[in-house]
């Protein structure tokens, strides 16, 4: 019978938690969770004033959640669908365009 060493089990581990970490955000599902997740973050920081109130900064911040809205909105259908609360993040009248 053949034992494996701790520090070989350890290796073995941390290569598929690495390619794991490195092929997510690379996937269709990922990129859709990764731009659903940075609109969110930007639509928070635009509307909270007391976050940032340079108009110069702000105006980046929405430029920021326009192109991930232009990500969303080229997403498949099925990860479309999967987006909970789509609606409120497709909802341009809820963020004044530049």
């Amino acid at each position: 019978m053949v034992e494996i060493s701790t520090g070989l089990s350890l290796s073995f581990i941390i290569g598929v938690l690495l390619v794991t970490v490195v092929a997510s955000p690379s996937s269709p599902k990922g990129r859709a969770q990764n731009a659903v997740a940075n609109a969110r973050r930007h639509a928070r920081q635009y509307l909270d004033l007391s976050y940032e109130a340079d108009q110069r900064l702000r105006e980046k911040t929405i430029e920021a959640l326009l192109l991930e809205e232009e990500v969303i909105r080229g997403l498949p259908g099925k990860y479309c669908r999967r987006i909970r609360d789509e609606h409120e993040l497709m909802t341009s009248s809820t963020v004044p365009t530049p």
